[in-house]
């Protein structure tokens, strides 16, 4: 079964800004994989600020346990960190930064987010926000040219698993499904 969300839900959809599309200046074939290698990080970045901002502004939340208010600050700051290595790359693709949004726009964009009231409730959208997020990942994987975008979106997947594991342990599942790098479940 695959996750619910995809990463275009996650973020909203992501389109490249003009200045970004022009600052390839490449043509035909290599412009087109170049679009495709900035659209996939441009997602990547919006998606990992999006869940730095769900992640802390879910921790707040006195009802889910010092643990677990623990965990998602700990998952806030990692992925704050994904999305500033993945800017990184991007801007040197030619991505322009996004603003990072509020607390209130992601809980518009992820209603889950919103929900996520108590500790069960935290840990179902905690595993489905992970699960899609490999999701997108294993997807950038497969249309992404550039060796130093792969190496790092590698990197964060690879991060991103391991929260997966540590979220599942937690809920009292299976830590390590099949297929985890995929975000799929059994």
């Amino acid at each position: 079964m695959r996750s619910r969300l995809s990463r275009r839900e996650l973020v909203g959809g992501a389109a490249l800004t003009a200045a970004g599309g022009l600052l390839l200046g490449l043509p035909g074939a290599a412009a087109a994989q170049g679009t495709a290698d900035m659209t996939a990080m441009l997602g990547a970045v919006r998606l990992e600020q999006a869940l730095g901002v769900a992640y802390a502004g879910m921790a707040a939340r006195a009802r889910l346990g010092r643990d677990l208010q623990d965990l998602l600050l700990h998952l806030a700051d990692h992925e704050r960190q994904h999305a500033a290595a993945l800017l990184t790359l991007a801007e040197y693709i030619g991505v322009l930064p996004p603003k990072v949004p509020t607390l209130a726009q992601v809980e518009a964009m992820l209603p889950g987010v919103r929900a996520a009231v108590d500790r069960g409730t935290a840990l179902a959208v905690l595993d489905e926000l992970e699960r899609a997020e490999l999701l997108g990942f294993y997807t950038d994987e497969q249309v992404l040219t550039d060796t130093k975008l792969i190496e790092v979106v590698g990197a964060v997947m690879c991060s991103d698993a391991q929260h997966l594991a540590v979220v599942r342990q937690m809920s009292g599942l299976d830590p390590i499904p099949t297929a985890l790098e995929t975000g799929n479940v059994r």
